[in-house]
C-alpha cells in the first residue's frame, strides 16, 4: 500500500485526490487477494550501481511497493538496515545477501543491465541461478520507483504477473 501518498491536484480537488488514493489502495488490496502466496516470501529490490548493488529498504518507495504485496526483505538486508538510508549497499562479495524467493533488479538498458547479466558472483546466488529475477522495463521501473497514486496501479498491473510467474516456476 502507499504509505505516504502524494497527490498534487488543483485547489478544490480534494475529492479527486481521495478517490485516487482509494483506487491505488484497492489495487494493492486486489493484488494481495489474488496472490496470497506473496505474503512472507523473500524478495529484494536492487539497483546495480558502480559495480555494487543498492537493496532498497522499506524507507524507500520501491521497498514499500514490495512490502505492500506481502514480500519481506532478505534477512541479511534487514539486519543491515540501520534506518539511516533508503537502501543498504551490497558489495559484490556480499551479493549472497540478496538471495530469496525472487529478486527485482531495477537495471537500465546500459551498464547496470550488463552488470546484472554478467556478474559471475551474482549468477551464483540461488535466486539468480534459478532464474527468479525480474528486470522490469523502464516504464514499470519508473512507476514502481514513484509509487504514487497514479503510478502504483500501473506498476502492479505490469509487475505482479511477472512476480507470480517467477514464484510459480
Amino acid at each position: 500500500m502507499l504509505s505516504r501518498p502524494i497527490v498534487l491536484l488543483a485547489p478544490g480537488e480534494t475529492a479527486r485526490g481521495e478517490e485516487l488514493v482509494r483506487t491505488a489502495d484497492v489495487a494493492f488490496t486486489d493484488a494481495d487477494a489474488a496472490h496470497p502466496g506473496f505474503r512472507g516470501k523473500v524478495g529484494a529490490t536492487v539497483l546495480p550501481f558502480d559495480g555494487k548493488y543498492g537493496a532498497f529498504t522499506d524507507a524507500d518507495a520501491r521497498g514499500q511497493f514490495m512490502a505492500g504485496l506481502g514480500f519481506v526483505q532478505p534477512p541479511g538486508i534487514a539486519e543491515r538496515d540501520d534506518d539511516t538510508s533508503f537502501y543498504v549497499e551490497i558489495a559484490p562479495e556480499q551479493a549472497r545477501l540478496l538471495d530469496g524467493d525472487v529478486l527485482v533488479a531495477l537495471a537500465d538498458e546500459g551498464s547496470a543491465r550488463r552488470q546484472v547479466d554478467s556478474d559471475p558472483v551474482l549468477r551464483r546466488i540461488p535466486v539468480v541461478a534459478r532464474g527468479d529475477v525480474v528486470v522490469p522495463d523502464a516504464d514499470t521501473r519508473g512507476a514502481m520507483t514513484y509509487n504514487s497514486v497514479l503510478s502504483a496501479p500501473y506498476a502492479l498491473e505490469r509487475l505482479v504477473p511477472q512476480l507470480a510467474g517467477k514464484l510459480a516456476g
